[in-house]
């Protein structure tokens, strides 16, 4: 057979890549990219900011006072808000279907400087001169966990905690472990300006604290009432102390916490996320129709995804 006479297929990605698109070559002058520098750039190029100031430049002098990122002030007129009952509305069911100015974010929460920190308790504590006693959290980190309240009084000042961070406690949460525990830590909700959007995304940060005591909560929230406030700050553990040891010049003098039992957890509520699948919360007798139960089954619900 006359091989002149034979029909060519098409050809193959790898010959046109090869041949027609000249794969090799380009490949090759785009990875020697020293070349590609030293052609546009020269041998010495200008890497360096300080290598594009020249002596007698002029020099522009920061003209703004303020900082550009102003502290966070309460909304003025703002209501405490009242939670739903049963199935999500149809408006909010479908969150593809929303535009992004119906949509804000709500958190004091920022999740890589918690990771980072890693808060694995609380210490209550009591020192001289403090508004009342300390509400400590004890974290692995310092750096991190410094951070994490310098922002907040970057963002609220030292006496804004009580209205832009929610603090709660809530006991009775487990009938096998009596004097268990969880602590919550979250944004204030409260109603806000329709233009904020109509629905928010909140992040929140929970721990199950399972004391094998009631003394140390209940000295901390009995000192509490008797003194109106108490102290808010971060705590960590320092080589050769018995003791998780707080950061007092971070101390945020609080008022508001909010202490409640877990069988009053309804299932809309924002303290529903410390309950777990496996909990029993403590109920008492002649509450037929307890709100938690709702709140329990909610949360398996969206948890195993059906929700």
């Amino acid at each position: 057979v006359d091989p002149s006479s034979q029909e060519l297929g098409p050809p193959t990605i790898p010959g046109r890549f090869t041949a027609d698109e000249r794969g090799f070559s380009r490949a090759f002058t785009f990875s020697d990219m020293l070349t590609v520098n030293f052609n546009v750039f020269g041998a010495k190029p200008p890497v360096r900011i300080g290598d594009h100031i020249k002596s007698g430049s002029r020099v522009f002098t920061p003209l703004r006072e303020a900082p550009l990122i102003q502290k966070e002030k309460p909304i003025g007129g703002a209501q405490p808000l009242k939670h739903g009952k049963g199935p999500i509305p149809a408006a909010f069911a479908k969150p593809e279907e929303l535009k992004h100015t119906d949509r804000s974010v709500l958190s004091p929460i920022e999740l890589d400087l918690w990771d980072k920190a890693g808060w694995h308790g609380t210490a209550f504590m009591g020192y001289d001169g403090m508004p009342g006693p300390i509400l400590a959290l004890h974290f692995r980190d310092a750096d991190a966990s410094r951070r994490i309240f310098e922002d907040w009084i970057s963002r609220w000042g030292r006496e804004g905690s009580d209205e832009n961070l929610r603090i709660s406690i809530v006991t009775g949460v487990s009938v096998k472990h009596p004097f268990a525990y969880s602590m919550h830590i979250g944004p204030v909700y409260r109603t806000r300006d329709e233009r904020s959007g109509i629905t928010f995304t909140t992040l929140s940060r929970y721990m199950r604290l399972d004391a094998s005591t009631p003394d140390n909560l209940n000295g901390f929230l009995g000192a509490y009432q008797k003194a109106g406030t108490f102290a808010f700050a971060p705590a960590v553990a320092v080589p050769g102390k018995p003791f998780p040891v707080p950061m007092l010049d971070l101390i945020q003098p609080r008022r508001r916490l909010e202490v409640r039992p877990a069988w009053t957890i309804d299932e809309n509520d924002p303290d529903m996320s410390v309950i777990q699948d496996d909990d029993d919360p403590f109920i008492p007798d002649g509450q037929t129709d307890p709100p938690v139960r709702r709140a329990i089954a909610k949360m398996r619900e969206f948890r195993s995804g059906k929700a």
